[in-house]
């Protein structure tokens, strides 16, 4: 029994540290248009009385992450008062958001004069399609849309500012004021109105992850290790005898 007992604590040793490895060796997936972004280059102005949702589509790659994580934009508040507004996560039907939100964020807030800023939202785990699409924004319109405005760095309609640097998607606004249902009412726009670059990308990033295993899936593997552990000790006893 104690051959038993000690092998069935090895079986379950084991599977925690396999599947411990398996989460650290894989590093998941990340869009990033952030190097091809020259620093400098902005698309203005977010805000209001100016425009109140500003965001960029994405594609998630067909394969095990599929869980967004987090995912960032370049905002720098360049107006004399401070720039309030929160971070959600749609899907996207090629046109405008859908459904409902999959993630808000808590309010977040720019300092006036403060420069470009690396704004993180950390969505906790969001469960997306693979092949599907979505909409990454950040909007005033349900922060009071205080009378401000900034600018977000954008990879711009030239080579030299890194011209359609994803594929996946491309950078979408909304004139929506504080009527949230537009979000999904109306078809947003994007920079078709500056020269046809409709695939134009803001400068982004967004981290993807394969889902965790579920415990009842561990436990499950785990007691599959300890009967066949088991089994084998059985069988090795009744030869040997």
């Amino acid at each position: 029994m104690r051959t038993l007992f000690r092998r069935s604590v090895l079986a379950v040793a084991v599977l925690g540290l396999l599947v411990g490895a398996s989460g650290k060796a894989r590093a998941g997936t990340t869009i990033d248009t952030m190097p091809l972004w020259n620093g400098a280059n902005f698309i203005s102005s977010f805000g209001v009385p100016e425009t109140a949702t500003y965001g960029q589509s994405i594609t998630v790659p067909v394969g095990p992450d599929t869980v967004l994580t987090d995912f960032t934009f370049q905002i720098d508040g360049f107006s004399a008062d401070p720039l309030t507004f929160k971070g959600y996560v749609f899907a996207w039907d090629g046109s405008k958001a859908t459904g409902s939100a999959l993630f808000t964020s808590p309010t977040t807030t720019v300092a006036s004069g403060s420069g470009f800023n690396a704004v993180t939202f950390n969505t906790g785990g969001v469960q997306l399609t693979a092949g599907s699409q979505y909409v990454l924004f950040a909007s005033v319109s349900e922060t009071g849309g205080n009378p401000t405005q900034s600018g977000w760095g954008y990879l711009g309609t030239s080579v030299q500012n890194g011209q359609d640097g994803y594929t996946g998607g491309n950078f979408v606004f909304e004139n929506n004021g504080t009527d949230t249902s537009q979000w999904t009412s109306t078809v947003w726009n994007n920079p078709t109105f500056f020269g046809g670059h409709a695939a134009d990308d803001l400068a982004f990033t967004a981290h993807l992850n394969a889902p965790a295993p579920e415990p009842s899936t561990i436990i499950s593997g785990a007691i599959g290790i300890v009967m066949l552990s088991g089994y084998t000790w059985r069988r090795r006893r009744r030869a040997v005898v």
